[in-house]
C-alpha cells in the first residue's frame, strides 16, 4: 500500500510539474509577442509622428502656395503675414522631419531636395520686404508688367508643388509602411491567439488527462485498499478463529510482559477472562510465589530473543497448582518492538503417569533386587544349614554304631541348632514370598503385647541360655493393640533373636515397652558387639547385603529385618536402628495404639 501512495505522489508532482511547464512556455511565448508588439508600437508611433509632420509640412506648403498666389491675385495685405507665418512653420517643421527620419537615407535624401527646392523659391521668388504686384496696382493691370508676374506665380507656385509632392510622396510611403506593419501586427496577433488557445486548450487538455488519470488512480488504489482491508480482515478472521479453536491455552504479550490477549484454552487452563487480565503483568496472575523469580528469569531469556521451552508448575484464578509445559517464542515488530506468544498445555495426568511410572519401576527393581535376594538365600543361606545337618547326621549316626553317647549327644545338639535356624530361615522367607506375591493378608484382633513377648522370649530362652545371656523385659501389663499377633510376633523374634546373635557370652538384652504421643513402642537393646553408622543405614534395605555372623559363628541371611520393616509398615509404623560400634544396638519399632 505505501508503495502504491508513493506512484501516486510522484505521477501526481509529474502532471503538475508538465503544466506548471507549459504555463512557462506560454508565458515566453506572450513576452516574446508582446516585446514583438511593443517594438512594432515604437515603431508605428514613429512612423505616425513622421506621417503627422509630412502632413503638416504639406499643409504648410499648401498654406504658403495660397498665401503666395494671394499676394499677387487678391487685394488683402493679409497674405502677406500668412505667408510669413507658413514660411516660418514650414522652417520648424522640415527641421523637426529631418531629425526624426535621421536614420532613414531616402528621407534624408527627398528632405534635401525639398530644401533645395524651398531655398531656391525663398531666392527667387520670395523676399520677405518685396512689394508685391497687387490688383489694381500699375503693375498689376493688364500689360507686360502682369504677364512677369503671372509667370513668377506660375514658376514659384511650380516649385511650391514640387515641395508638396516630395512631402506628398513621404506621406503616402509612410502610410503603405503602417498598413503593411499593422497587417503583419495582426498576423502575428492571431498567430499569438491562436498558440494562446491552443496552449491554453493544451494545458486543460493535460489538466483533464491528470486529472482523469488521478481519478483512476484514486479509484483503483482505493479499490486497491478495499482489497487489502478485506483480506486483512478476512486474514484476522482466520487467525482469530484458529487462535481461540487451538486445544492449548496461548498468551499474547508485550515487551513488558503485558497480556494482550488470550484463547479460550487459557480461560479453561486458568479460569481467567479477558477483561480480568487484559494489561496485566502473566508473573502477577499465574507464577506462584515460590517461583516468581524463575518467572522473570524466563521474562528476561525471551526478551533476549531466545525460545524458551520448560515444564513447571503455576496457579490457577483459584490458586489451584498444576504441572504446566510453556513454550515461549518472541515475535519481532516494527522499529526494535516486539511481543511474545506464550503457549500453555496442562501435563498434570502426564506428570501423574510419568510419577506411577517411576514408582512401578521403582518396585519393580525392588522386585528384581528382592527375586535376587531369594535366590541368593535359597542357593546359599538354605543350603549350607542343610550341608551341615547332613554331615553331622553322618556323624551321629557312626558315633551310634560305636556306641559313642557323648560325641553323639554333641552332634544332636548342633543338628537341634542347625534345624532351628533352617525353620527360622524358612519361615521368614515363606512370608516374605507371601507379601511379595500380595496374598499376605493382615489379621488384626485386639491382644496385651506382653504376652506375646512372654511366649516369644521362652522360644528363644534355650538359645539365650547357650550364651549365659540375660533377657530383661520392663513391658506394662496393660499395653495392648490392635494388631496381627503372628506378625508382631515374627517381628519381635527376629529383633530378639538378632540381638542374641550378636551379644557375646554374659551379656544382657533388655525389651521394652511403652506408649507415646498414640503409639506403642516397643525396644530390644543389646550390649554386643553393635556396628558403624554406614552398616546401619544400610540395614532395613533389600538391595544391600548386610548379612554377617554373630558372636559365636552364627549363620544369617540379612532378610529377617527387611521383613520386619514391611510387616511394621503393613500396620502404619514404622522402625528404626540406634547402634555404636563396640557398644551394643538398639531396635524399635512402634505400632499405633489401639
Amino acid at each position: 500500500m505505501k508503495r502504491s501512495s508513493v506512484n501516486i505522489i510522484r505521477r501526481l508532482l509529474f502532471g503538475f510539474g508538465l503544466i506548471i511547464s507549459l504555463l512557462i512556455i506560454q508565458d515566453i511565448i506572450r513576452y516574446k509577442n508582446y516585446r514583438s508588439t511593443r517594438d512594432e508600437l515604437h515603431h508605428d508611433l514613429h512612423s505616425l509622428r513622421i506621417l503627422g509632420l509630412s502632413q503638416e509640412l504639406t499643409g504648410t506648403v499648401n498654406e504658403l502656395e495660397a498665401s503666395y498666389k494671394g499676394i499677387f491675385l487678391a487685394a488683402d495685405p493679409v497674405y502677406k503675414d500668412r505667408l510669413k507665418r507658413a514660411k516660418t512653420e514650414y522652417i520648424e517643421l522640415s527641421e523637426q522631419l529631418t531629425e526624426i527620419t535621421s536614420s532613414n537615407p531616402e528621407y534624408q535624401k527627398s528632405l534635401q531636395v525639398a530644401d533645395s527646392l524651398f531655398f531656391l523659391w525663398t531666392e527667387n521668388y520670395y523676399q520677405e520686404d518685396r512689394e508685391y504686384a497687387l490688383p489694381g496696382s500699375p503693375v498689376g493691370e493688364a500689360g507686360t508688367g502682369f504677364n512677369e508676374i503671372a509667370a513668377e506665380v506660375v514658376a514659384g507656385s511650380g516649385l511650391l508643388g514640387e515641395i508638396n509632392k516630395i512631402f506628398g510622396e513621404i506621406n503616402l510611403k509612410e502610410r503603405d509602411s503602417i498598413d503593411q506593419r499593422m497587417a503583419e501586427s495582426a498576423q502575428k496577433r492571431n498567430i499569438a491567439r491562436y498558440t494562446y488557445v491552443g496552449g491554453v486548450i493544451l494545458i486543460l487538455l493535460v489538466a483533464f488527462s491528470i486529472g482523469a488519470w488521478l481519478i483512476y488512480s484514486a479509484i483503483k488504489y482505493i479499490k486497491s485498499r478495499n482489497l487489502a482491508e478485506l483480506a486483512i480482515k478476512k486474514e484476522r478472521t482466520y487467525f482469530e478463529k484458529l487462535f481461540q479453536s487451538v486445544p492449548l491455552g496461548v498468551v499474547l504479550l508485550d515487551s513488558k510482559d503485558r497480556i494482550i490477549e488470550i484463547n479460550r484454552g487459557f480461560t479453561e487452563l486458568f479460569n481467567y477472562d479477558l477483561s480480568e487480565v487484559k494489561g496485566k503483568r502473566i508473573n502477577d496472575l499465574i507464577v506462584p510465589a515460590h517461583l516468581k523469580k524463575e518467572g522473570s528469569s524466563l521474562t528476561c531469556d525471551v526478551a533476549r530473543g531466545r525460545t524458551v521451552s520448560v515444564e513447571t508448575i503455576r496457579q490457577t484464578k483459584e490458586g489451584r497448582m498444576m504441572d504446566v509445559s510453556i513454550q515461549g517464542q518472541p515475535l519481532g515488530l516494527e522499529e526494535g518492538e516486539f511481543s511474545v506468544i506464550g503457549v500453555y498445555s496442562d501435563i498434570t495426568k502426564r506428570k501423574r503417569a510419568e510419577a506411577v511410572l517411576r514408582e512401578s519401576e521403582q518396585n519393580l527393581r525392588e522386585l528384581n533386587t528382592a527375586k535376587d535376594k531369594f535366590f541368593s538365600i535359597i542357593a546359599h543361606d538354605l543350603r549350607n544349614p542343610f550341608n551341615s545337618l547332613v554331615g553331622m547326621s553322618e556323624i551321629l549316626l557312626e558315633n551310634v554304631r560305636q556306641k559313642d553317647l557323648d560325641g553323639s549327644g554333641k552332634y544332636a545338639r548342633h543338628i537341634l541348632q542347625s534345624s532351628r535356624t533352617t525353620y527360622e530361615l524358612l519361615t521368614d522367607l515363606l512370608s516374605w514370598a507371601s507379601l511379595q506375591t500380595g496374598k499376605f493378608k493382615l489379621k488384626k484382633s485386639k491382644f496385651m503385647l506382653c504376652e506375646v513377648f512372654s511366649r516369644n522370649i521362652s522360644l528363644l530362652e534355650e538359645s539365650a541360655s547357650e550364651k549365659s545371656i540375660e533377657i530383661k523385659m520392663e513391658c506394662p501389663e496393660d499395653i495392648g493393640v490392635n494388631a496381627d499377633s503372628t506378625v508382631i510376633s515374627i517381628v519381635f523374634r527376629n529383633l530378639l533373636s538378632n540381638a542374641i546373635k550378636f551379644t557375646p557370652k554374659g551379656g544382657v538384652i533388655k525389651v521394652t515397652a511403652s506408649r507415646l504421643d498414640g503409639e506403642v513402642v516397643v525396644s530390644v537393646k543389646d550390649n554386643g558387639i553393635g556396628m558403624g553408622r554406614g552398616l546401619t543405614n544400610q540395614l532395613f534395605d533389600l538391595d544391600k547385603n548386610t548379612s554377617r555372623p554373630g558372636t559365636e559363628g552364627e549363620p544369617g541371611s540379612g532378610l529377617g529385618l527387611k521383613l520386619c520393616r514391611e510387616f511394621v509398615e503393613m500396620h502404619g509404623g514404622r522402625i528404626w536402628a540406634e547402634s555404636e560400634e563396640g557398644k551394643g544396638s538398639e531396635f524399635s519399632f512402634s505400632i499405633p495404639a489401639k
